[in-house]
């Protein structure tokens, strides 16, 4: 017999880059992951970011590596995998609701 099946929910970690919190999305991200060599230096991090307006970041998965960026207002999700997924506002709320 055929049954149907609902897909348990996940806890995931997400931030959404403004610009009062740029180190810490970097910090989420992890240094080592910044595209950046600079990344030590936060006043130089923020402006930096002030300027690109966003954070590029390196990910790894089994397609290889590749450059990724978070803009303003987007949302970086770390998922039960440990892989980091951007999504904008309306998506992101959209899938995911906060745990209280």
């Amino acid at each position: 017999m055929i049954k149907k099946y609902i897909k348990k929910p996940v806890q995931i970690e997400a931030i959404q880059l403004k610009e009062d919190n740029i180190i810490e999305v970097i910090e989420f991200l992890s240094v080592s992951r910044y595209y950046c060599p600079w990344a030590e230096d936060k006043e130089r991090s923020i402006k930096r970011v002030l300027e690109d307006g966003c954070v590029f970041f390196e990910t790894y998965d089994k397609y290889g590596e590749a450059t990724e960026e978070v803009y303003f207002g987007k949302y970086v999700v770390k998922d039960e995998y440990s892989e980091y997924r951007v999504f904008d506002e309306d998506e992101f709320k959209e899938l995911y609701e906060e745990v209280r």
